[in-house]
Formats: C-alpha cells, structure tokens, sequence
C-alpha cells in the first residue's frame, strides 16, 4: 500500500494575515494589544434585549449553514458523484435514438462538477505552469479539459454493471485521498481519488487506476513534449487529441 501525504509542492503558497479595521463605536486597543470596550455600563444596560436575541440567532444561524457546508466529508463527495453518474447512464429516457449528445452533456455536467480541471491543467503541466500568463493558463485549461472530457467519455458510457467500494479515506489539511475498489463481471481494480478544498467544496485533481496516477502520466508525456519539441507543438497535440492517459488496462 502506496503511503500518501500531500507534499509542499501539492500545497499553495499561504500567508496570513489580520489588520483590524477601524475601530468605532467606543471600541479601543490597549497599548498592550488587547481589545476592550471603552461603552459605558449604563449604555450596555440600556440595549435591547430583542436586538441582543436576533444578534444570537443570527450567529446560530450562520453557525449552521457552515456546518452545513462542512459537513461534506471528501467520500462524501466521490460517493454523490458516482450516484449522479450512475443515475444518468441508467436513465431509459436519456438510451433513446437521438438523445445520446444531451446524455453525454449530463454525463460530462455531473463530473465537471466534481473536478478542478484548473489544479488538474497546473500540475500536470508542471513547471511551465509558472511561465504562462492567465490568458495562456486559461487556454490550456480549456484545451485539457476538452483532452479529458472526450478521452473519458466513451470509457464511461461502457459502464455496465460496476460497483465501488469505498474503502478509507486519509486527509491532510486541505487535501485528502479518497481510496475505492471498483468491482464488476470485467474489472475489479483499486481506483484512488485525490482531492483539494477550495472555499468549502472538495474537488477532484487527480485519480490513480491500479497504481498509476492520471497527473504523473500526463505530467510525463507533456514534459517529454516540451523538451523535444515546443510549447505550441503541446497545444497542437491537445488540439488534434493525440495525447493518451495510459490508464486503460486489458479487459
């Protein structure tokens, strides 16, 4: 069993930082740094008690919806994927003559979704990442996920009768790995989930199929790309969609 900690390099640069806005209402610093509350006792004392109740249950309610938020553990969210892709594949109505572009629209919909197609495009293009200006960081996100959406399409829409297997998940911070068997009559195949939380929601950068990580094997071969030939020549590949992930394994 592959030990997996998300490394620095997975990690965004942060830095934080607090600077109090401008103090009003009686409110003052110490010089000591500490906050205190410079309001007479006979003026906390005249405070309604009405406004005192609605500023709890506000906070209560705020409380909530960010437990709420919270609440979505990073299988959670593998789980609520699969379950909505599953739903579109075997939806009789979505089979029919005619209908096949809007199936895979839905299909592509439910897992865009999930997926941060801008963390997949960066660390898959490696250091070159740096290199791009946003109007060229955001062509070749386009591009990838253009790669990705049709590479992966038709490998979904031979779903049969699979089932996955959730078997453990282990979390770093903002990271986490999501580890999945996924069983059925032709496979039966560990299949890994690596995610990030960004502002709440857990989104999917990378996937390993028995072993093989999607990022490493296309951080590999645009790598090889770049040194024997030219950043454009990348792109035409990305274009024409001659560029494989190497994840198919034999039936």
């Amino acid at each position: 069993m592959d030990q997996w900690t998300a490394t620095d390099q997975e990690r965004p640069d942060r830095t934080w930082a607090c600077c109090p806005d401008e103090l009003n209402m009686g409110h003052r610093l110490s010089p000591a740094g500490s906050f205190k509350l410079s309001c007479p006792d006979s003026t906390l004392a005249r405070m309604n008690s009405r406004a005192l109740r609605s500023g709890l249950l506000a906070v209560v309610l705020l409380t909530g919806a960010n437990l709420l938020m919270a609440a979505e553990t990073p299988t959670d969210a593998v789980r609520t994927t699969f379950e909505k892709a599953v739903h579109v594949l075997q939806d009789q109505e979505l089979k029919k003559p005619g209908r096949q572009q809007e199936r895979l629209d839905r299909l592509e919909q439910t897992i865009g979704d999930r997926v941060s197609y801008r963390e997949l495009a960066k660390r898959s293009l490696g250091a070159k990442w740096k290199e791009l200006s946003e109007k060229d960081r955001q062509e070749f996100v386009v591009l990838f996920a253009h790669l990705l959406r049709d590479t992966y399409a038709n490998r979904i829409l031979r779903y049969t009768d699979e089932q996955v297997e959730y078997l453990n998940e282990r979390l770093d911070g903002s990271y986490a790995e999501v580890r999945t068997n996924v069983k059925g009559s032709k496979v039966n195949i560990p299949v890994n989930y690596r995610l990030i939380n960004q502002s709440g929601l857990w989104q999917v950068y990378d996937v390993v199929v028995d072993g093989i990580s999607m990022v490493s094997n296309y951080r590999g071969q645009f790598s090889k790309i770049l040194q024997t030939s030219s950043y454009e020549t990348l792109l035409e590949r990305l274009r024409t969609r001659t560029i494989h992930d190497g994840l198919d394994k034999p039936d």
